[in-house]
């Protein structure tokens, strides 16, 4: 399986007006016309899951798309499946850009709608199937924003751990104490400015990570500096790291 997050700076003023949009296509789940050209629409660029989030930041809310594919994503392909649909009329395609166009100023006929990634380094995370058995996991995908000339500072941060043997260890570790059973992440580039985008997957309930995150950066000195860094390179607070994020 094949996935991507995109994060998409929604225009002040209209958070609701997506989330409005977002609702209404979910009331539309027992109307069987709207559902077939969904599903087409959805099969025709090559999704076999799509999941969305509206995430609040202090200065801002995105709109986050976690895409999932059997083939592989890139914005190219993307770009050219949607535009294919939207000339040959798909009446989802149509609603799609007419909403992305008034809540985000995203024309996705237009290539510059579309950004570009580079994954971050990273590992798995070793969870055996017994010690994840009768788990309830839960996945979401945020995003960080980062600030100017700090893309290249993270892809050798994460570089570095990995090249390390007992970082490496210590954040395998760390993740596993914390319930993360899966963890994807990229440098979002486009739209004028790069983002760290990430997939998760959880071990319920999420509060207990949070938890755990909190003790770890009072206690360790590892987690402590690894936090900071973090937060200089976003300009976030810590607390503000943790995802706000509202399931549409």
């Amino acid at each position: 399986m094949y996935q991507a997050v995109f994060a998409y700076p929604i225009l002040p003023g209209k958070t609701e007006l997506q989330r409005q949009y977002l609702a209404a296509r979910k009331e539309k789940a027992s109307d069987t016309q709207y559902q077939n050209n969904l599903l087409a629409y959805r099969s025709g660029m090559g999704w076999t899951d799509v999941r969305v989030w509206i995430q609040k930041l202090p200065k801002e809310d995105l709109h986050i798309l976690l895409l999932q594919s059997d083939r592989p994503i890139n914005s190219e392909q993307i770009h050219s499946r949607f535009c294919k649909r939207y000339e040959n009329g798909c009446p989802m395609a149509k609603e799609v850009r007419s909403i992305y166009l008034e809540t985000q100023g995203m024309d996705f006929c237009d290539q510059a709608s579309y950004a570009t990634f580079k994954p971050l380094p990273d590992f798995p995370i070793d969870f055996t199937e017994e010690e994840l058995a009768d788990k309830t996991i839960t996945e979401y995908a945020y995003a960080c924003p980062l600030l100017a000339g700090q893309s290249n500072r993270i892809l050798e941060y994460n570089q570095r751990n990995l090249d390390n043997p007992d970082r490496l260890a210590y954040f395998k570790a760390m993740r596993k104490r914390l319930g993360l059973t899966e963890v994807h992440g990229w440098i979002q580039y486009g739209f004028g400015r790069k983002m760290i985008v990430m997939q998760q997957k959880v071990i319920e309930p999420f509060s207990k990570a949070c938890d755990n995150w909190h003790d770890a950066v009072s206690d360790e000195e590892v987690m402590q500096k690894h936090t900071e860094f973090y937060s200089q390179a976003t300009g976030l607070d810590p607390n503000e790291m943790i995802p706000d994020l509202e399931a549409l």
